[in-house]
């Protein structure tokens, strides 16, 4: 593993570990009367995992390249993909973030998944359609259906 990449990643578990244990602090319910803090403890769960998941998947990353020897790393053409990849990530959640406030937020969630996966290269449109309809209904059918929580 690359040492930014490990760096980036190290900081997002602190980062998320931080997080769930503010969420902690909140009330949580009960998934019949939930409280404040049963969102952002899920998020927090979700977000730890996945970094972890990443950081595991990095390390294994590394070291097959290791032992198949290819000490040349990666080109800087596919470093400034990555590079981009990042940036517009941060700036479609920057996006998120703000127009939670003026839009929808199942539409909201809808295209910043569509982006998303447009982002991280999912071809065609049908692909990122569906999974941003997927989640949305979801969002859709555990807080408004099963909450009771209107938008």
């Amino acid at each position: 593993m690359k040492r930014i990449e490990s760096v980036f990643v190290l900081g997002l578990i602190i980062v998320c570990s931080m997080y769930l244990y503010s969420a902690f602090s909140l009330p949580f319910g009960s998934l019949s009367s939930p409280g404040p803090g049963l969102l952002p403890t899920i998020i927090g769960c979700i977000g730890l995992v996945m970094s972890l998941a990443w950081f595991i998947m990095a390390y294994l990353k590394g070291k097959a390249r290791a032992v198949s020897g290819d000490s040349t790393g990666e080109k800087a053409e596919k470093k400034d993909l990555q590079l981009r990849k990042l940036l517009w990530l941060v700036l479609a959640i920057i996006c998120y973030i703000i127009a939670f406030k003026f839009v929808s937020p199942l539409l909201n969630t809808l295209v910043v998944i569509i982006v998303l996966a447009k982002i991280f290269g999912l071809e065609g449109w049908k692909r990122p359609l569906i999974m941003g309809v997927s989640f949305s209904a979801f969002i859709y059918v555990v807080f408004v259906m099963w909450f009771k929580i209107q938008f």
